[in-house]
């Protein structure tokens, strides 16, 4: 005679919701990140700040630059720069001259950076972003004007866009979570948000906002199309504000929305998409609207103020993206992590982890799947490789540019989410043994972060080659020593694994059928007999 056990109600928990737990693990691991990376030490924090510093000024682009050369970039290289670079008015001691000494020289460490002494006049420098579109610098230059030394104006920049990164992770983790199945519905936003993706999170760069409203609008998408039913109104906010912020935040922002757009079509397919216009029309039509905005705001800004770049698109171009192949892992390894100025890998062990966790995920999400979301998965996976290769021969090579994984990441973040969606439609089909094995990828994303933390934190201590344990003799440590950002980093990395286990073995989907129920009509729902 089968039990009949009654699954615990979750929202009667005293524990906090997975989101608010996960919410407050990403926000303990952007402060250690943005607490532990050196002054000016992200991919060109330089640039962005001196643009931030002079919008707070109240200069909108700066000052154009007679003659700019730069010894040793190509031509094509300096004729894009010579597009983009602005003089800005620096004041007394808020120069950011000097710091960063060991961008380049993985082997150095960044105590260098403590004898730095800040330029006591007003001077005239200049920025190569100088007429990046203003939407996510405008919050940093409002506050560094509380400022008098650039590094607290860097410090209190970093905290406001880790902030503004926060929230749409938030506005993701929300869209993702379904009750019903607890933590594991954030999976995939967890696997989407590398440590790379918090790095820039914590620097002063819109490389970070963007890829963070990126993810906030890749799962609005995908919550709008769900069958159980109709998404609340919230959601359509979500998508509307998470995409207008995605195509004004750099220049390419319209082709990332166009992307996730032509994604949600093909996952949505023709008779969802149908019964969501009779449904939500009017919402639809309001959230295309913005967004056809904010794409024309970009478009105008670039007219008006941006650089103009040459489209080469070759009759060549399948081939060499072909042969080009292999280069795609390393543009993957650094969407993983990869941090500073690209000088500090995580070791060859961190991106294997990942590997495994991706693989856990995806053999639990397609082990029930249907042939066509068989085919959706395969196809956004080789997306993963063709959209980054189009991009770089077709735009990014003709600039002199390298392509690196952080600017492809507001794409690539489309596999992790979609799989994760996967796995919340089937996971009522799964078997418990199936279940279980996906509690890998929970431990192997947590564990991750800490290795990223760790690595970044070892090249900025002692150097790479300096000790790997390096905590009670490091040449530089930031503020509150490596015992504070480690210590909030684990606790991030803790807090983020107990979100997502939550709800794991007590969900009502963990409970095997009995006489007295009936297999789910459709993923998603069990109907009793």
């Amino acid at each position: 005679m089968p039990l009949n056990i009654e699954p615990p109600n979750l929202r009667r928990a005293s524990l906090p919701s997975p989101v608010a737990r996960a919410v407050a693990a990403y926000g303990l691991l952007l402060l250690a990140w943005l607490i532990s990376i050196p002054p000016f030490s992200s991919p060109d924090e330089w640039a962005h700040y001196l643009r931030a510093l002079g919008l707070s000024q109240g200069s909108l682009i700066g000052r154009r630059v007679p003659q700019y050369d730069f010894p040793g970039m190509s031509p094509e290289h300096l004729n894009y720069h010579r597009q983009t670079v602005r003089s800005i008015s620096v004041p007394p001691g808020m120069s950011h001259l000097g710091y960063a000494c060991q961008a380049f020289h993985p082997n150095q460490s960044a105590r260098c950076n403590d004898a730095v002494v800040p330029y006591p006049q007003r001077s005239e420098q200049i920025t190569i972003v100088g007429v990046y579109p203003p939407t996510f610098y405008l919050a940093p230059a409002l506050v560094m004007r509380a400022a008098s030394t650039s590094l607290a104006a860097l410090r209190i920049s970093r905290g406001v866009e880790a902030l503004t990164c926060l929230i749409f992770v938030l506005l993701a983790l929300l869209c993702a979570y379904d009750p019903s199945q607890g933590g594991s519905s954030l999976l995939g936003v967890a696997l989407a948000a590398t440590p790379m993706v918090l790095f820039v999170g914590a620097s002063l760069t819109p490389n970070g906002p963007e890829i963070c409203s990126a993810l906030a609008f890749g799962t609005s998408l995908l919550r709008l199309i769900r069958e159980e039913k109709p998404a609340p109104r919230w959601v359509h906010l979500v998508a509307a504000a998470s995409g207008a912020s995605l195509a004004t935040a750099r220049s390419v922002g319209p082709m990332w929305v166009t992307l996730h757009l032509f994604v949600f079509v093909l996952v949505a397919g023709w008779s969802r998409l149908r019964s969501l216009w009779k449904v939500e029309g009017r919402l639809l039509l309001a959230v295309g609207a913005i967004l056809a905005i904010a794409v024309g705001a970009n478009r105008l800004w670039e007219a008006a103020y941006g650089a103009h770049a040459p489209i080469h698109v070759s009759n060549s171009l399948i081939e060499q993206m072909f042969e080009s192949r292999a280069a795609v892992w390393d543009w993957l390894k650094e969407a993983i992590g990869n941090f500073q100025y690209l000088d500090t890998p995580m070791p060859p062990f961190a991106y294997k982890l990942y590997a495994a966790a991706f693989a856990l995920l995806a053999m639990a999400a397609l082990r029930h799947a249907s042939s066509w979301e068989r085919t959706l998965f395969g196809l956004s996976c080789l997306s993963a490789a063709a959209v980054p290769l189009s991009f770089y021969f077709v735009v990014v090579r003709g600039l002199g540019f390298g392509l690196q994984g952080r600017y492809i990441l507001p794409f690539l973040v489309i596999v992790p989410l979609f799989s994760g969606e996967l796995l919340r439609r089937h996971w009522s089909t799964l078997a418990p043994l199936l279940r279980t094995a996906t509690l890998g990828s929970v431990f192997l994303v947590s564990l991750l972060h800490l290795v990223g933390l760790y690595s970044n934190g070892r090249r900025s201590a002692v150097g790479l080659n300096g000790p790997r344990f390096f905590i009670q003799q490091p040449e530089w440590s930031p503020p509150g020593g490596w015992a504070l950002s480690l210590g909030l980093g684990a606790m991030g990395c803790l807090l983020l694994a107990s979100a997502l286990v939550a709800g794991f073995f007590h969900s009502p989907r963990w409970y095997p059928l009995t006489a007295e129920t009936t297999p789910p009509s459709r993923p998603g729902s069990i109907k009793p007999q």
